[in-house]
């Protein structure tokens, strides 16, 4: 708790500057990432797992520490367009390397899969096809789709919604996401279903929004400075 105590308000307002403890933890969850795909820790998807709640509690903190001073769907235009400016270069370029190195054979896609690429479904995707492409590795942009989907729904809760709805929204997504993932593993072991259940729970966003909202939660358990501010925001009214 203490490495998100006092997170992203310089980067929030400056829109430069970094945050040592955001980007400590993502050092951490990169490390673990590249260790489990070089075998040497199973458990390294949990840095997956990891960067999921650190962006979810970045957007929310985005979101959080700006006055609402335009209203609510002025906002969520705003936040989307940040959200935009912060992703969209960097993924326009590799899509572009990309599909130069199609244009002169060295990868070869099917347009069903730069499809998924494109319109940011390539979690999905990933579900029920098999994406490596050892030349040059497209395969991780998944998790790019999964926060861009996650972004379209945490816009219109962190803009419209008021703190307590918005508590009792991320707490209930959280849990559909730990019930949907033990149902589609009942499901798929019990026959019921042709499903794959790890690659389901890994790739489908919905499987994997508890991260997100326990990010998000994390940031306004910061601006409530503590268990018993919140305790008496929420029996005073005060969120709402």
């Amino acid at each position: 708790m203490a490495l998100l105590g006092e997170a992203e308000q310089p980067q929030v307002h400056s829109g430069g500057a970094r945050n040592g403890r955001i980007d400590a933890l993502r050092f951490i969850a990169m490390t673990a990432v590249i260790a489990q795909h070089c075998d040497l820790m199973p458990f390294g998807w949990m840095g997956v797992w990891l960067f999921f709640v650190i962006s979810g509690f970045v957007v929310a903190s985005s979101v959080l520490d700006r006055p609402l001073a335009q209203g609510a769907a002025s906002e969520l235009r705003k936040f989307y367009a940040r959200r935009a400016a912060r992703i969209l270069p960097a993924y326009a370029l590799l899509v572009l390397i990309a599909v130069a190195l199609q244009a002169v054979d060295f990868i070869e896609l099917s347009l069903s899969h730069w499809s998924a690429i494109i319109l940011f479904y390539y979690n999905f995707y990933s579900i029920s096809h098999e994406v490596w492409t050892p030349n040059f590795p497209l395969s991780h942009l998944w998790s790019i789709s999964s926060e861009m989907q996650f972004y379209a729904i945490a816009g219109g809760l962190l803009t419209l919604l008021k703190r307590r709805s918005l508590v009792l929204a991320l707490g209930a997504l959280a849990l559909v996401s730990v019930f949907l993932r033990l149902g589609v593993s009942f499901a798929a072991h019990s026959g019921l279903v042709a499903w794959e259940p790890n690659k389901v729970n890994f790739y489908n966003v919905l499987c994997q929004m508890d991260g997100f909202c326990a990010g998000a939660l994390l940031a306004i358990y910061r601006r409530g400075s503590g268990p018993m501010e919140l305790s008496q925001s929420w029996r005073s009214g005060s969120w709402d």
